[in-house]
């Protein structure tokens, strides 16, 4: 259902196929491990009262420390309106027998209909 409604929430088409090569860790897994060790060693480095406790101060250590990576800082209240969005969009949706033997899925329009395909 979320991805009938990619267009309409990002003014962009959109389609969704697995492979088996995109099952595994890729480099965003690399990065992210950089970036948790350099803030926990920077925040072991620190007195009690400078160690990185919030996502802000992570973000502000993240923007100033780590070159070459764009960071953005979502807030609570972002992922919560997000969150009630997506729960209402999909309380009501239904498991399409056999996903797993999919590939390809395809938004047919914004009311959820789907075209699932085994091969694209």
């Amino acid at each position: 259902m979320n991805l009938c409604l990619h267009e309409k929430d990002f003014k962009l088409k959109a389609q969704w196929s697995f492979f088996a090569t995109s099952h595994g860790k890729t480099e965003c897994d690399g990065i992210g491990g950089t970036v948790k060790r350099l803030a926990r060693k920077q925040s072991l480095q620190q007195h009690l009262d400078r160690q990185i406790t919030t996502t802000n101060e992570l973000f502000e250590f993240c923007k100033v420390n780590i070159a070459n990576i764009t960071f953005q800082h979502i807030s609570k209240e972002a992922v919560d309106s997000t969150s009630l969005t997506l729960e209402s969009r999909l309380k009501d949706t239904q498991t399409l027998p056999g996903t797993r033997l999919f590939h390809n899925f395809q938004p047919i329009d914004d009311l959820g209909m789907i075209e699932a395909r085994r091969i694209s």
